[in-house]
């Protein structure tokens, strides 16, 4: 008599949904290599998650700012809020580029491209004179987060 066990297919494959998760299949992975990538995405989600973390820090600077910037730039309502909206307006008009460039340029470029002009709206912010370069200054922090 003969076992079931002899007739069960040896695991070949594994499935990558667990890993990238989409589906499809591919030769098993050694553990080393299984625990790296486990590792990488793990990273990877922190990377996604401070990402938004710093979405809610620029919020609650802006809310707190705000009334020392409406008494000392003369700003009415309206561009008050247009210079707090603008964050989120910069980064709507980057995501809808941002997988066009990322096939372009690659996502590791496009990452770097995106922390350099993040840090560069931080001075353009601190030096802004005005309304409009205080809009752009904030719109190109939103396109760097987006």
């Amino acid at each position: 008599m003969t076992r079931a066990q002899d007739y069960a297919p040896e695991p070949k494959e594994i499935s990558l949904f667990l890993i990238y998760g989409f589906e499809t299949s591919s030769p098993q992975p050694s553990s080393a290599n299984a625990a790296r990538q486990i590792t990488y995405n793990r990273l990877l989600l922190l990377v996604a998650g401070l990402g938004g973390l710093l979405y809610g820090v620029d919020v609650g600077i802006i809310a707190s700012a705000l009334p020392y910037l409406q008494a000392t730039s003369g700003f009415n309502a309206g561009q008050l809020s247009f210079v707090v909206a603008a964050v989120l307006l910069g980064s709507v008009i980057s995501t809808l580029f941002a997988g066009l460039l990322a096939d372009w340029m690659g996502r590791k470029v496009l990452m770097t491209v995106s922390g350099l002009l993040f840090v560069l709206s931080i001075p353009v912010i601190a030096l802004s004179g005005g309304y409009g370069s205080l809009v752009f200054g904030r719109l190109l922090q939103g396109v760097s987060g987006g």
